[in-house]
């Protein structure tokens, strides 16, 4: 397993924007001397938005979570 805290990207949910950290990683391969790594876990910090009201905070918590699966599922 391999850590590195990189950036993946920006997030807009709901009005609240994150930056997305990939917190882990795996090596999966080497493909003309780079190396290739498959997410294995990521984290979403929160850097602006609105007001969350207690209503979309399970809504955004339900979406949050089914980003980090798709991004386990298979991204590199």
């Amino acid at each position: 397993m391999y850590y590195s805290n990189s950036i993946l990207g920006y997030i807009n949910i709901r009005g609240i924007e994150y930056v997305l950290f990939v917190t882990s990683s795996d090596v999966v391969g080497k493909m003309k001397n780079e190396t290739i790594y498959r997410i294995s876990e990521v984290e979403f910090c929160e850097i602006s938005g609105d007001q969350v009201r207690l209503n979309d905070e399970e809504q955004i918590k339900h979406i949050k979570g089914g980003i980090s699966k798709l991004l386990k599922l298979g991204f590199y």
